[in-house]
């Protein structure tokens, strides 16, 4: 497999993640961010949805897939996951209003 050895040649090698980040990883990122910003428009996700966090939980569960378990999501798993994040999607922190405790 080549994302293990790429992960780890990266954490190995800062010029290399670096260049990983900004040729890859951003360029996707800002793809997605426009998706799901999207979705906050049409009213598929709330306006407080912390999107950035979205991408990071499902970006950490096809990383961990891949890299343990050899496997990529298959459809079904990617409308489960996409299901899950509508039904209850990561809010942002506001830290000026106060607590519900």
């Amino acid at each position: 497999m080549v994302l293990p050895a790429l992960v780890s040649d990266a954490a190995a090698d800062p010029e290399l993640g670096q260049r990983l980040r900004e040729e890859l990883i951003e360029q996707r990122k800002k793809q997605s961010v426009a998706v799901l910003d999207r979705a906050v428009e049409r009213g598929a996700l709330p306006q407080d949805a912390d999107v950035s966090t979205v991408l990071d939980m499902w970006a950490r569960l096809m990383l961990f897939r891949s890299l343990f378990y050899g496997v990529r999501l298959d459809e079904q798993s990617i409308r489960g996951l996409v299901s899950a994040t509508l039904a209850s999607p990561p809010r942002t922190v506001f830290v000026d209003q106060p607590s519900a405790a």
